[in-house]
């Protein structure tokens, strides 16, 4: 899902984030690098919300339907168009344990949601990434892009993953193969992705079906630009 349109012009909306070492698989520690106050809440917010809507629990395509009548039309009261599944329940997988990953574990557990989380170097408690995709009904990437973690899902990793999962990424573009991405939802590999960020961007051409992109929101309200540390943070 790359493009060259040079017509583009990419939005200054994100922050330039204070250096850290590069975060090596196999590392023995890793510097945990904290989000500016100001956008660090937003984050998990913007994740709960692509939970809550997407086929997880299908809201908009039912009022979708609704709207042209497929309701007064069906055969039964009770009107069923897509397929429901409870938030309660469900499994959410965080690949990148740091403190974005746990403020979300946090938001998903009020929900009713079991967490699986992996991070590059097991802790207690935390299982490896190929658990995480098999096991999970949404995947939420909060990894920082390094050598090791370009491409980290790629087509093999899309596999792993249930059929009607969804994967969310709003960490940083190039985490994802997304070439592979898009094979992977125009074949049904995948339920449906949302993401925050990609490779290359603004993203020009049509998105698949199931791809879901908003841009640096989460972090961009009134309130918490106002919040913006200096620039150069």
């Amino acid at each position: 899902m790359s493009h060259s349109d040079a017509n583009c012009a990419k939005p200054r909306t994100g922050f330039r984030s204070r250096p850290a070492d590069p975060w090596k698989l196999g590392a023995r520690s890793l510097p945990e690098q904290q989000p500016p106050p100001a956008r660090a809440p937003g984050g998990p917010f913007l994740i709960e919300s692509a939970i809550l809507s997407f086929p997880l629990h299908p809201l908009r395509p039912h009022n979708a339907r609704t709207r042209v009548g497929a309701w007064q039309r069906a055969e039964q009261f009770c009107f069923f168009t897509h397929p429901i599944r409870d938030v309660a329940g469900s499994t959410l997988g965080i690949v990148g344990f740091g403190a974005l990953g746990k403020a979300v574990a946090r938001r998903a557990e009020g929900l009713g949601m079991r967490v699986l989380a992996t991070d590059f170097v097991l802790a207690p408690g935390l299982v490896d990434l190929p658990t995480v995709l098999r096991s999970s009904d949404v995947v939420t990437l909060h990894a920082p892009l390094t050598d090791d973690t370009r491409n980290l899902i790629g087509a093999e990793q899309l596999a792993m993953m249930r059929r009607n999962a969804i994967l969310i990424n709003t960490a940083r573009g190039g985490l994802v193969d997304e070439g592979a991405l898009a094979q992977a939802l125009q074949d049904g590999i995948i339920g449906g992705a949302g993401f925050d960020v990609l490779t290359n961007e603004p993203f020009c051409r049509p998105a698949p079906k199931a791809f879901c992109l908003s841009r640096s929101i989460h972090g961009n309200s009134p309130i918490r630009r106002r919040r913006l540390p200096p620039a150069g943070y």
